[in-house]
């Protein structure tokens, strides 16, 4: 009996070393199954968060770069910016063990440039209403204008680059009804700039100083801009429609003459331009946290997500209300950044990548500006601007992008967010300006600048 109870309780001893090793292996499993159930998983949550934290600083910059280029004229000056596609697994602090299934999974990113894919045709649209046309500075051909209708104005911009010199321009329609004649004439400090007006031969104004220290202009800068129509001169009398206004001027002038539209007289022009505006885009493919797609288009930076859009900056779209003697008249200001890209490039993956950019100095014929408007004075009766958005799922998150883009602008438009309506539909948004304080027939100055950005993804490093 003493024998077979020893034999059993070897058998119990034996049994209990067992045990215990099974429930030292079960309770590493269960810490183990915990830190991969909880831990890993907020510590690749806190990897992306910081990474998307990053990309947003990086498109934040990018922004500010390219508007130093336009800002500062650096045209044909390429600029280098890194972007980080994914997060890096490297620098995960506090791994269970050194090994490749206690620490989060690596996401990564597409970042894409694109302007003409079929499902990325975001178009923009900027109409001047009943608009007031322009000769180009320094284009004298044709030389002669026909107009054909009462103008509420006959704006004549004069500028030189020689003060120091005399100088001259002679208007005149063709025949001896009437004539204008603008001169510069130097004096020991200053250069006075003076109209002298006849009809019938006869001189009715003679040397009147309209500006007594005038500058040297380039033809970038903003010319003297006399309106032959303003009644102190007197000449609207003696217009007889239709009529041609030929030009002759000093070689060393620099003269816009800018065709009239009578507003409520005939019906006025709509000037228009209307480009696919390109994007900079990044798209994350995170495993731990929302996905986030951040975008650079027509010069602002938005995030778009799950739950919907957010605009971090906005395109360089100003309008202001700008106080005159009889009236407030509005100004609008668009500086826009368009990214044409014939074949849409694309890098994936965790790499950084550099973003090279340029603003080319050339011909935007296939992204045109608006160049037939007047430049310098009250050029259109109402501007509108339209975003037309088609990326099929996605055409929605865009539009609402756009749509608080257009909010943002108004609410920031001080005294001139009266005049301001901003709106939406399945595919569109839009905004459009109209000064209802006055009266005049043109009373918004539309100014806009269209720069072409060259952009080229260079991979530099893996992860």
């Amino acid at each position: 009996m003493l024998k077979y109870l020893m034999v059993v309780s070897r058998r119990d001893d034996a049994i209990s070393e067992v045990i215990g090793f099974v429930l030292i292996i079960a309770l590493i499993a269960i810490v183990a199954s915990l830190y991969l159930t909880y831990v890993v998983p907020a510590q690749g949550r806190d990897l992306e968060i910081a990474h998307m934290d990053v990309v947003q600083n990086q498109f934040l910059d990018y922004k500010n770069t390219v508007d130093s280029l336009w800002i500062n004229n650096r045209y044909n000056t390429q600029i280098s910016s890194p972007f980080t596609l994914g997060t890096n697994p490297g620098s995960t602090q506090g791994s269970f063990v050194n090994m490749p299934l206690f620490q989060p999974v690596t996401s990564g990113g597409t970042l894409v440039v694109t302007d003409n894919l079929i499902l990325n045709q975001d178009n923009i649209t900027i109409t001047a209403v009943d608009a007031l046309s322009t000769q180009l500075p320094g284009d004298y051909s044709p030389a002669t204008w026909l107009v054909q209708s009462e103008p509420d104005h006959l704006y004549v911009n004069f500028s030189t680059t020689d003060i120091s010199k005399p100088d001259y321009v002679n208007i005149n329609p063709g025949s001896p009804v009437w004539g204008v004649n603008l001169t510069t004439t130097p004096g020991s400090s200053t250069t006075t700039l003076a109209i002298t007006i006849s009809k019938n031969g006869n001189p009715t104004v003679s040397n009147l100083v309209i500006n007594n220290a005038i500058i040297n202009k380039t033809p970038t800068q903003s010319p003297y801009t006399i309106d032959l129509a303003d009644n102190a001169y007197g000449l609207k009398e003696s217009f007889s429609y239709p009529f041609t206004i030929t030009i002759t001027p000093n070689p060393n002038s620099n003269l816009i003459i800018c065709r009239p539209i009578g507003y409520g007289k005939k019906p006025g022009m709509n000037s228009i331009l209307n480009t696919q505006m390109g994007s900079l885009e990044y798209h994350s493919s995170n495993n731990y946290w929302i996905t986030q797609n951040y975008i650079y288009q027509y010069g602002g930076v938005f995030l778009n997500q799950e739950n919907g859009a957010v605009v971090k900056l906005l395109p360089s779209i100003k309008i202001e209300s700008v106080k005159s003697v009889n009236s407030n008249f509005g100004r609008v200001t668009i500086h826009g950044v368009t990214i044409p890209s014939t074949i849409p490039s694309k890098v994936g993956g965790s790499s950084i990548v550099e973003v090279l950019t340029n603003l080319p100095d050339q011909d935007q014929s296939s992204y045109p500006t608006i160049t037939t408007l007047a430049s310098g004075v009250p050029n259109a009766k109402k501007v509108n601007i339209t975003v037309t958005i088609n990326r099929g799922p996605d055409t929605g998150i865009y539009v609402q992008m756009w749509k608080e883009t257009f909010d943002k602008i108004q609410k920031g438009s001080g005294d001139a967010k009266n005049w301001i309506k901003t709106g939406n539909s399945s595919n569109m948004a839009y905004m459009t300006i109209e000064n209802l304080s006055s009266s005049q027939p043109y009373d918004i100055t539309l100014n806009t600048q269209n720069n072409v950005a060259s952009v080229i993804l260079s991979p530099t490093a893996y992860t």
